[in-house]
């Protein structure tokens, strides 16, 4: 209800919170508030991000079974919950990616129900219907490694997993997986020769859910002084790379420079 005049303008909402209590019958816009609540909440939350992985969905690997946690993800503009699944894998000594692949919608008289299915295969570029979860290449009696030293070690052709690839949800533009921006900050961090933009990138990797894809780019462009607006994920991937390296060469001149005796004229 809007109220309009020389004094006042204002406008007076209601937000309804159904009771349900012994000896009440339960209504039907109780019920149709409880179902809407989540949906508006969800939409106004998420409505702007792209497709890709919001939380969760991580990939474990114990005694020849294959776990996929519970999660979220974005498909389509929708959110999609993903329950936690384990399937024998007995795929050794090749390279597997494992995937969700959504099906179409169907409908019942009381659902609308999307079938979404765990995939493993040996095919490295997703469907428009398919969302990389992570690859890897096990040997049999090997362990799937998840911790990183260094920022290649996260493509590690054997018996690691490799998230460099697993597209996640951002405002308006995808982003790569949060174990990777934090793996280049604390890297960086050890480094030396950094400049106050590495600083504050990196605490902004170590402190937040997910980098969003212009903040990472907009600190690229500063550092190499140049537009980096149209990189891809393998792209910010390898400069990040490229990052670490060159802060690394730097420390070990440096160090180089310190221990050099002098020359005997």
């Amino acid at each position: 209800m809007c109220k309009n005049s020389t004094e006042i303008r204002s406008c007076m909402q209601y937000y309804k919170k159904p009771i349900f209590a012994k000896g009440r019958i339960v209504k039907k816009e109780s019920l149709d508030l409880l179902n809407e609540f989540p949906e508006k909440l969800i939409s106004t939350t998420w409505n702007s991000f792209s497709d890709g992985i919001l939380y969760g969905c991580a990939i474990e690997y114990t005694a020849q079974t294959l776990i996929v946690c519970e999660g979220a993800c974005i498909y389509q503009g929708e959110v999609v919950l993903i329950e936690r699944e384990e399937i024998p894998f007995l795929d050794f000594d090749r390279q597997v990616v494992v995937k969700l692949v959504f099906h179409d919608w169907e409908k019942t008289e009381d659902f609308m129900i999307r079938p979404v299915e765990l995939k493993i295969d040996d095919t490295v570029f997703s469907a428009n219907y398919e969302m990389e979860l992570g690859r890897f290449f096990l040997s049999k009696g090997a362990e799937l490694r998840k911790q990183y030293q260094t920022m290649e070690d996260c493509r590690t052709a054997y018996n690691t997993l490799d998230v460099t690839h697993v597209p996640y949800a951002g405002h308006n533009h995808g982003t790569l997986s949060p174990v990777v921006f934090k793996l280049y900050a604390r890297l960086l961090l050890e480094s030396s020769f950094l400049d106050e933009i590495d600083y504050s990138f990196c605490f902004l990797c170590l402190n937040q859910e997910r980098m969003e894809r212009e903040t990472v780019l907009t600190y690229f462009s500063c550092v190499l002084g140049k537009p980096c607006w149209e990189f891809t994920n393998n792209q910010i991937y390898e400069t990040l790379v490229q990052f670490v390296r060159h802060r690394a060469e730097k420390k070990v001149k440096q160090v180089t420079g310190i221990r050099k005796e002098p020359k005997v004229l």
